[in-house]
């Protein structure tokens, strides 16, 4: 392949995983983190009332 043909097809390359690597970053930080309470809350049943 030609020297414009191998420039040109790194950076297609770099830039494509680049966005994919900024797109996950901004998606892990616009998430936030979502956190799983591990245990009920004390001083409430977990039976209701039927």
């Amino acid at each position: 392949m030609c020297p414009l043909c191998l420039t040109t097809l790194t950076l297609a390359v770099s830039g494509v995983l680049c966005a994919g690597g900024a797109s996950a970053f901004a998606i892990t930080r616009l998430r936030g983190q979502r956190r799983v309470r591990p245990n009920p809350q004390p001083g409430r049943s977990q039976e209701r009332a039927a």
